[in-house]
C-alpha cells in the first residue's frame, strides 16, 4: 500500500466512526428525552 492509499484509508475509516458516533448520541439523546418527558 501507498502512503496515499493509506491516507485515503484512515479518512474513511475516521469519518465512518464519526458517523457512527453522531448517530449514538442523537439515539442517546433521543431516549433519554423521550422516555423521560416528564423530567425534561
Amino acid at each position: 500500500m501507498t502512503n496515499e492509499t493509506k491516507r485515503k484509508a484512515l479518512g474513511g475509516m475516521t469519518t465512518f466512526v464519526i458517523a457512527i458516533f453522531l448517530i449514538a448520541i442523537a439515539l442517546a439523546a433521543f431516549y433519554f428525552f423521550g422516555l423521560t418527558p416528564g423530567e425534561a
